[in-house]
């Protein structure tokens, strides 16, 4: 029976069954279905005893007391909420992460490595990620390397792929973010150099179908080690308030963001790599990373430092309650602009926004939206 067949009408007739027959010696086998009517959540569950089995519909309350692990599983895959963090999702990630730890335990007094099992688990779940590597979006195959995207350009009788890799490869090339060398002399350990590899990773955008191509660096094996990396952002709170005064005093609301954000920032860590298939003529050459490219992990920071440094220049104060909400005197009417930044987005509030767009002169180039 399908959950949309489950006649909940019929859980009067369970709960008789209960009391009245002392239905004790039957025991619970499986979730066969499930509806939720009213904001409740009930079950179609299959109980057996010696004389075989009866399926009854079970409320929710009733039979995670029976089974939870089963009725956690199930809720994990088959039932859909409306709120991402629904109770019935918030309850099942409570008890999954709970006999989770209560395993740990378990194997921890018995001697058992739990190191081994997580990396058995994390190869498990790779390799399942490697058997399934082509994903469609839009209808479209998505690479997941430099050679498949050539690849896919040629079966498509086009250079989309390729244009964006050369795309993203010149303004890399633009903003100096590499350093070639001839050999690895002095790229070692002792010097605080850390090697980390490079790839591509692909994606479509969903405004205008637009290829998208990114070289990010595998920042997860370096150590960032007495580096600053957190950056927060803008509250919500205040990008409310900005709208609310914008209304208030018909400002003039407009927002952006910064081209290629990260690589107008110095990298902090110390980090060499090898140049891959997207570098052309250059490829297998050494070279260490000059500017904070996407996946380091201080590049976030590195950014939002000169980001700030680029607006105090332009003479904007941070306000006390949100370092990421800047205010500033105007000069067409006797009040004050505001610019919210969130990473490399921002929002400004002005009678003429525009002329606090960066340009040239400050080093970042952005773009309107």
């Amino acid at each position: 029976m399908s959950s949309s067949e489950i006649p909940v009408e019929g859980i009067k007739s369970l709960e008789d069954n209960i009391d009245n027959e002392g239905n004790d010696d039957f025991v619970f086998q499986t979730i066969i279905g499930h509806e939720i009517k009213d904001g409740n959540l009930y079950f179609q569950a299959r109980y057996i005893n010696e004389s075989g089995c009866q399926d009854w519909i079970v409320p929710f309350k009733w039979l995670k007391n029976d089974a939870p692990l089963e009725v956690a599983h199930y809720i994990k895959s088959q039932v859909v909420e409306a709120s991402r963090r629904g109770a019935y999702s918030m309850w099942a990630n409570t008890v999954l992460q709970a006999k989770n730890i209560n395993l740990n335990r378990i194997m921890s007094s018995h001697g058992v490595n739990t190191d081994i099992i997580k990396s058995i688990r994390r190869l498990s779940r790779n390799g399942h990620k490697r058997n399934n590597p082509t994903e469609i979006k839009f209808g479209h195959r998505v690479p997941i390397s430099v050679k498949e995207s050539l690849k896919l350009d040629k079966e498509n009788d086009n250079s989309l792929w390729r244009d964006e890799i050369t795309k993203e490869m010149d303004a890399m090339e633009e903003h100096k973010c590499f350093e070639f060398r001839n050999n690895m002399g002095g790229l070692n350990k002792e010097n605080g150099w850390q090697y980390a590899p490079l790839h591509m990773i692909f994606d479509i955008k969903s405004q205008d179908m637009r290829r998208k191509a990114r070289l990010v660096v595998g920042g997860h094996v370096v150590s960032c080690d007495g580096f600053e990396t957190y950056s927060s952002t803008v509250k919500a709170v205040s990008v409310r308030l900005v709208m609310i005064m914008a209304d208030h005093m018909h400002l003039s609301v407009m927002s952006g963001d910064v081209c290629n954000s990260f690589l107008n920032s110095p990298s902090k860590e110390k980090i060499w790599s090898r140049a891959g298939p997207e570098f052309g003529e250059k490829e297998g050459c050494i070279f260490t990373i000059k500017k904070a490219i996407y996946g380091t992990r201080t590049a976030a920071k590195a950014f939002h430092d000169i980001f700030a440094d680029c607006l105090r220049r332009m003479d904007f104060l941070p306000t006390r309650a949100d370092q990421y909400l800047w205010y500033i005197k105007s000069k067409d009417y006797n009040r004050y602009d505001y610019i919210t930044t969130h990473i490399d987005d921002f929002m400004i509030a002005s009678k003429k926004p525009s002329k606090y767009f960066f340009h040239y002169s400050t080093g970042i180039f952005t773009k309107e939206h």
